[in-house]
């Protein structure tokens, strides 16, 4: 799947003369992200969480009937012609199952400097643009309060993980 060269500009999609050397794409890292967002339970199902906020998207996804893992995305874009800081929406979790209130996840984040940017972009802190493709960087995830909430940046997307 990755990395592969491309006979296309990675801004305009227009083709070049000379193909660009071998790279690994976004895509690259969504199927990692999804791959651990699913797990490797078995039992897995994912539903939809409604949120208050047109730009935040949330998946629950359970293994068996327990929720095991969140995923939200952010497609609020923040871009090079963005100016100011970067905009963020503070995530809190209403929890109305009978099998108590996670106090504790992990959140493992999908994240670029900018949306229009075409290398940088880091999964849990770990980068896969390197000659080999192998992932270079140490993995980085953040304990936090669901209920109490953390911050998800403009052009984010988080894993949270119950612990």
């Amino acid at each position: 799947m990755q990395p592969i060269p491309l006979d296309r500009s990675t801004t305009t999609g227009q083709p070049t003369s000379t193909p660009a050397p071998a790279r690994v794409h976004p895509s690259y890292y969504g199927a990692i992200f999804i791959s651990e967002a699913i797990g490797t339970a078995g039992t897995t199902s994912i539903a939809e969480i409604a949120t208050n906020n047109a730009a935040i998207v949330a998946y629950a996804i359970y293994d068996g009937s327990n929720l095991a893992r969140v995923v939200l995305i952010n497609s609020q874009s923040y871009t090079s012609t963005s100016t100011g800081a970067r905009p963020s929406v503070k995530v809190q979790l209403l929890f109305t199952a009978a099998n108590g209130v996670p106090t504790s996840a992990s959140v493992k984040r999908l994240k670029i400097a900018r949306a229009d940017d075409t290398e940088g972009l880091t999964w849990g802190g770990v980068s896969y643009e390197t000659a080999s493709g192998l992932p270079a960087g140490t993995v980085v995830t953040e304990t936090v309060d669901p209920v109490e909430g953390f911050l998800l940046a403009a052009t984010e997307a988080v894993l949270l993980e119950f612990t």
